[in-house]
């Protein structure tokens, strides 16, 4: 039982410190992913209509002084374009892939704890190996400290 309260607390504890970037990281690489297949990343002329369309937007709120300092300095108006455009792709998939991020999370715990019960002796040895096996590997990472 002291064992179990150890484990116990050793889980929780890589869960909690390491969630965020965890996500992070699951959601970095869904993006990477969905850009490659984004019109204005494979279309130098998609990318193009996108920052003149930054332009006109510019000229239509009379912000004159943006419009000037981009147009003499067109690397930094197309990184603006670009942080803008993936921003945009990040905030629209961020609920989703939360959505399959947790369940994830409860099902890995979930079916490690089920091999885990029906094994006579080595649960806690099973029970981790499943949950390396299972869990993303940003979590796999950091359980290190659970050696068996």
């Amino acid at each position: 039982v002291a064992g179990a309260k150890l484990l116990t607390s050793e889980l929780t504890h890589i869960f909690t410190e390491h969630l965020n970037d965890a996500f992070k990281k699951a959601v970095i690489t869904h993006t990477v992913l969905i850009l490659q297949n984004e019109a204005f990343v494979k279309s130098g002329k998609v990318m193009q209509a996108y920052v003149d369309l930054d332009l006109i937007e510019l000229m239509e709120k009379n912000n004159i002084s943006k419009l000037t300092e981009y147009l003499k300095l067109g690397y930094k108006h197309y990184a603006s374009v670009v942080d803008r455009l993936i921003q945009r792709k990040i905030i629209a998939d961020l609920e989703s892939q939360w959505n399959l991020f947790h369940p994830l999370l409860e099902t890995s715990i979930s079916s490690a704890a089920e091999k885990a019960i029906v094994v006579d002796s080595g649960r806690t040895y099973v029970f981790i190996a499943c949950l390396r096996d299972l869990l993303p590997v940003y979590f796999v990472e950091k359980m290190s400290s659970l050696e068996i």
